[in-house]
């Protein structure tokens, strides 16, 4: 068996754990490096691909990993999966596909990678993440020899070896796990629910957004309704309602109508743009709501859909925009839902 491993310089070693709008807390770890291991590849000449497998200890929203590894002008894609057999191939739950120059050059240790909006996870639950990389290449941080982290394992795909995931442990004298961090939000302070922030860096600071709860910020909910068999996915604005409901349980390939309910609780400034995208939609939708909608009304807006053909969660979003005069905050003008599909087996 064939491990791709890369050695480069180092910058110096710093592990930061970045603070913004929403307190957050460490759930899992394996937070040990052995520098003087050099590296493990990502693509490159091996098409390398890494994974780690881990268990969730506290129930809350995931909103962020915490990883340690550089990109000399590659981009990865990080994808969040459920596991499956104990092994990083289950239904994908969010995708974190970074901006060019989101990921360092130069190794600087951990860096915090946020979802477009959070995961909600029960205590007990089996995750992994994985890492690829189309074209360039990666470099990600050795562990410390032996298995460091008991709640999970590391794995790799890498050619000359047929195409599929191989534990670090089957490789001698090799760790058996990757540094990493889970990162949840505390629940002690506000929080944003899955609102998604429609452009989520700060385009002065390149930091991420957390949106807190505050008086003038949406609220974004989702629940299940065992009764009625639906999914619904809220948003509360201070100028109107938004809520989606579609069948609670989706089948690959199956056709169904998604519903969208609008109901302006005041006056208001003017119509509300919905664009709504992925999610098994080809292309990108919009509607308008509220030219004749009255306080108290309801409006409806129904979209004909088909389940993607796959096993996986299809991620999409609906962005609202909303030309608010008095607004206090950015996020009351452009504002997003969460608008995921997540399929429970083929039809």
């Amino acid at each position: 068996m064939s491990l791709a491993k890369n050695a480069i310089a180092l910058a110096s070693f710093v592990a930061v754990a970045m603070n913004v709008a929403n307190a957050q807390t460490i759930d899992q770890q394996q937070p040990l490096i052995n520098e003087a291991a050099g590296f493990v590849g990502i693509g490159g000449n091996s098409d390398q691909k890494l994974a780690q497998t881990f268990t969730v200890g506290r129930s809350g929203r995931l909103i962020a990993l915490d990883l340690p590894f550089a990109c000399g002008g590659a981009t990865p894609t990080i994808e969040l999966r459920r596991q499956s057999g104990g092994r990083p191939e289950g239904a994908l739950l969010r995708v974190i596909n970074p901006a060019p120059g989101d990921i360092s050059p130069v190794y600087e240790g951990f860096q915090r990678l946020y979802f477009s909006s959070g995961v909600n996870v029960t205590s007990g639950d089996e995750l992994a993440f994985t890492i690829r990389v189309e074209e360039g290449n990666c470099n990600y941080a050795a562990s410390p020899a032996g298995d460091t982290y008991a709640d999970g394992q590391g794995f790799f795909d890498s050619r000359p070896n047929p195409p599929g995931w191989l534990a670090f442990k089957a490789v001698p004298n090799v760790y058996d796990d990757l540094p990493f961090r889970t990162v949840m939000e505390d629940s002690v302070s506000a929080s944003a629910g899955n609102c998604v922030v429609p452009h989520h860096n700060d385009p002065n600071t390149g930091e991420p957004i957390v949106l807190p709860i505050t008086d003038d910020v949406p609220i974004c909910r989702c629940f299940q309704d065992e009764a009625a068999f639906e999914f619904r996915c809220g948003g509360f604005h201070s100028d109107f309602l938004v809520l989606r409901s579609i069948p609670q349980k989706l089948y690959a390939g199956q056709k169904y109508t998604e519903k969208w309910e609008f109901i302006p609780l005041t006056e208001l400034d003017g119509p509300v743009r919905m664009t709504i995208q992925g999610g098994g939609l080809y292309k990108p939708q919009y509607h308008d709501f509220g030219y004749k909608t009255k306080p108290g009304q309801k409006e409806i807006y129904t979209v004909k859909r088909v389940a993607p053909k796959f096993k996986d969660t299809a991620a999409g979003t609906a962005i609202f925009e909303y030309n608010m005069e008095d607004a206090a905050n950015e996020h009351l003008k452009s504002f997003g839902l969460e608008t995921s599909v997540e399929l429970i087996g083929w039809k």
